[in-house]
C-alpha cells in the first residue's frame, strides 16, 4: 500500500514498507524508487524535492505522518525496538523526549546513561541553583521588594525560571520555609 507523503501530493508516496518512491512528472518521466541515506545516528533520511527546492526528511517522520497523524509538538517519534534503520509502522510511537532517551539506553544507542535527566534539583549537572538560592529567592518573592526581573538577575537565570519557581512548577521538592 502506498500513501502521499503530507506536502509533497502528487510527487512522493510512502509505502508501509518504508520505501519512498517518486511520481511520474515533468523532470521525472518514470517512477522511481529514492535510496535513502544514512545521517546522524545512524537515522535513515530522504531528499525531496518541490519546485527545484530539495529538502532532507528522516524517514521514521516521514512514515509516521504519512500513516498516521503528525506527532504533536513536544513530542518525538520513537523506534520500539531501538533499530533506527527498522521504520516500519508497527515499530514506530509517538513519546516523550525522555521516554526516548531512556529507551536508547535500554537498547545500548548511548554510549552514557543520561542519568541527570532523572536526576532534580542540585543533583542535576545542568542546574544553575540550588537549594539554598531557591531558598532565598521565595523570601525575596515572598518580601515582595523586588521584581521576578530583578530577581532573575541577581541570579542570573532567565525570569521564566523565577516565575516557575515561584508557581511551584520548578523546585518543588526545596520547602519555602
Amino acid at each position: 500500500m502506498w500513501k502521499d507523503i503530507p506536502g509533497y501530493e502528487g510527487l512522493y508516496q510512502i509505502s508501509e514498507t518504508s520505501l519512498v518512491k517518486g511520481i511520474a512528472g515533468k523532470k521525472s518521466p518514470r517512477k522511481r524508487i529514492i535510496k535513502p541515506y544514512i545521517g546522524s545516528g545512524g537515522y535513515l533520511y530522504v531528499r525531496l524535492y518541490n519546485n527545484d527546492r530539495g529538502r532532507n526528511f528522516l524517514l521514521h517522520r516521514l512514515m509516521f505522518e504519512s500513516f498516521f497523524d503528525p506527532c504533536p509538538q513536544g513530542m518525538e517519534i520513537c523506534h520500539n525496538d531501538g533499530n533506527p534503520k527498522n521504520n516500519l509502522i508497527e515499530n514506530l510511537r509517538c513519546d516523550t523526549h525522555k521516554n526516548n532517551q531512556k529507551d536508547m539506553v535500554k537498547h545500548g544507542r548511548c554510549i552514557q546513561d543520561p542519568i541527570w535527566l532523572y536526576k532534580i534539583g542540585e543533583e542535576n549537572p545542568g542546574a544553575k541553583l540550588n537549594d539554598w538560592k531557591i531558598r532565598v529567592i521565595n523570601r525575596l518573592l515572598e518580601d515582595g521588594y523586588l521584581t521576578q526581573k530583578e530577581i532573575s538577575n541577581i541570579f542570573k537565570v532567565v525570569p521564566q525560571t523565577i516565575s516557575k519557581i515561584k508557581n511551584r512548577e520548578r523546585w518543588k521538592h526545596v520547602s519555602i520555609n
